[in-house]
């Protein structure tokens, strides 16, 4: 992540904001007071999903044991968990 000055991000603005939209790519910030993230609005939002997942009981474990299933061939067809709908 690229760190800017204050000073520097004015100079930029229309610049990294493109960047952060298209490229996914996040800038800090930083000022006498302290520093932001320049980043985009999908971007943050993937990040505090990601987080709530986390943060839920037991969900890494869930997740650790679906890749023990499909390493084991324990899997469902499409057919099977939708049952033709």
């Amino acid at each position: 992540m690229k760190t800017l000055t204050l000073a520097e991000m004015k100079d930029y603005l229309p610049h990294l904001v493109k960047d952060a939209l298209k490229g996914h790519k996040m800038y800090r910030i930083s000022s006498q007071e302290g520093s932001a993230i320049l980043m985009s609005e999908e971007d943050f939002e993937s990040l505090q999903e990601t987080v709530e997942l986390l943060s839920l009981p037991h969900f890494k474990e869930s997740v650790e044991e679906a890749k023990e299933d499909i390493k084991a061939g324990r899997l469902y067809s499409i057919e099977e968990v939708l049952g033709g709908i």
